[in-house]
């Protein structure tokens, strides 16, 4: 009997060997179940909190960035270091919103070179513009020379002969019937006295732009020399942009007279016009005169800082030139 309960036992021992490693290995694989869930849970908590702490970062960079403030600035001052609670994705959304620029503004002031008094209002101005600066007369030197020291652009306002043959376009002018070497030896000494210019335009000049054989000469010496030519359009016959488009040259040409009255209004209104073609366009030439001195100034200031505001940027020529 007790032999027989012996061999039963074996029997049940040999039965129950397979349930058990069956049930153990059961074990193993749920402890790994709940190892690899448990580390899970961690590992995202960790990456979240970086993503927290990144985000916090970049807040915290845009604010200090907007109020001006330093490092120092902002531990000490009342303005507070980004927090969770702030609506995140406001303050990037503001941070990320290009200004619309609506267009450039290109101011060329014509004459210069008589006088200085007339000058100074335009150098005192609070944005770019250029001086176009008459040869051979009395404070011509002493235009470009303070034009470039107020960090404004200077070019030679070019003396050409206008069709009313009694309009006296002044010294060191291109004149009817002048041959190529005349040209260019009078372009030489008035771009000498002046320099260092970025470029041209012409002063009177109605006949002489139409003369497709003058201009010709004009503007391969321009490009000779590397300097731009804008024609200031005094004639609508004028033969420039058919002899630059001959030569593959790009050259500038005026699109509104600011002062062809002393009237606030008129100059106003033309000036409004100019900012609806630099909208339209991409920029716009706009010229006025030195004479007219600090009247257009004081007009040019207040409706400068308004279009500035308005979204509009003055630039230069060659700046232009730059970018395109």
């Amino acid at each position: 009997m007790n032999a027989e309960n012996k061999r039963k036992k074996i029997k049940r021992k040999k039965r129950s060997s397979p349930s058990r490693t069956l049930l153990f290995f059961s074990f193993v694989l749920f402890s790994c179940l709940l190892l690899i869930v448990f580390s899970s849970i961690f590992i995202s908590k960790d990456v979240e909190q970086s993503k927290d702490k990144q985000e916090d970062t970049v807040l915290y960079e845009e604010q200090k960035s907007r109020t001006g403030l330093s490092e120092e600035d902002m531990q000490e001052s009342s303005v507070p270091q980004v927090e969770k609670d702030i609506d995140r994705s406001q303050v990037l959304a503001e941070s990320s919103v290009p200004q619309k620029k609506r267009g450039s503004i290109i101011l060329v002031l014509d004459d210069g070179g008589h006088n200085i008094s007339q000058l100074q209002p335009f150098l005192n101005l609070p944005f770019p513009l250029t001086i176009a600066v008459l040869p051979a007369l009395a404070y011509t030197k002493e235009t470009a020379s303070l034009t470039r020291k107020a960090g404004k652009e200077v070019m030679l306002h070019q003396p050409m002969q206008a069709i009313n043959l009694s309009v006296d376009p002044g010294p060191s002018a291109i004149l009817p019937n002048m041959t190529e070497a005349e040209i260019r030896a009078i372009l030489q000494k008035n771009v000498s006295e002046v320099a260092p210019i970025v470029g041209m335009n012409n002063h009177e000049g109605s006949l002489i732009t139409a003369d497709a054989n003058a201009m010709s000469v004009v503007l391969d010496f321009c490009r000779d020399k590397a300097l731009f030519f804008l024609d200031s359009r005094t004639n609508v016959e004028t033969k420039v942009s058919f002899v630059a488009k001959e030569k593959k040259m790009q050259i500038w040409e005026r699109n509104i007279f600011l002062d062809n009255t002393p009237d606030t209004d008129d100059i106003t209104s033309m000036f409004q016009s100019g900012l609806e073609i630099a909208e339209k366009n991409g920029y716009v030439i706009m010229i006025g005169h030195v004479w007219s001195g600090s009247h257009l100034a004081q007009i040019l200031d207040e409706l400068g800082k308004k279009a500035i505001q308005d979204g509009f940027v003055f630039t230069t020529l060659s700046a232009l030139e730059l970018n395109q």
